[in-house]
């Protein structure tokens, strides 16, 4: 798909910043597997411009800043949002454009 196909797919913006939003945006985004990681830290993701538009993602992001809490993953450190609704704990690559998940059950070793 274009770049400028992607921007113009969807003129959606959210009413404000909360959990059915989220929850409304996350739904309808094609998350890929991350085979690298399969075998560490399965995890899946989406890409800024590529698999989700820029409005999309900003607004992602700002809820995971906004409601999410800086975990340690390894050397690093992320902010996370975790989702009850599914299970799920978010978590975002900002400069690389690239929004993960995984399953808080894969993940409570490394946060």
């Amino acid at each position: 798909m274009e770049q400028e196909q992607i921007d113009k797919q969807d003129e959606w913006y959210p009413e404000g910043f909360d959990k059915e939003n989220f929850r409304s945006v996350r739904d309808k985004l094609k998350w890929t597997f991350a085979k690298t990681y399969e075998n560490t830290t399965p995890h899946e993701y989406v890409i800024r411009g590529k698999t989700i538009d820029h409005i999309k993602f900003n607004f992602m992001a700002r809820m995971i800043r906004q409601y999410g809490t800086d975990k340690p993953f390894f050397s690093k450190t992320f902010i996370r949002y975790y989702d009850d609704d599914q299970g799920y704990t978010y978590w975002i690559y900002e400069k690389e454009g690239i929004l993960n998940r995984a399953p808080l059950e894969n993940q409570k070793r490394y946060i």
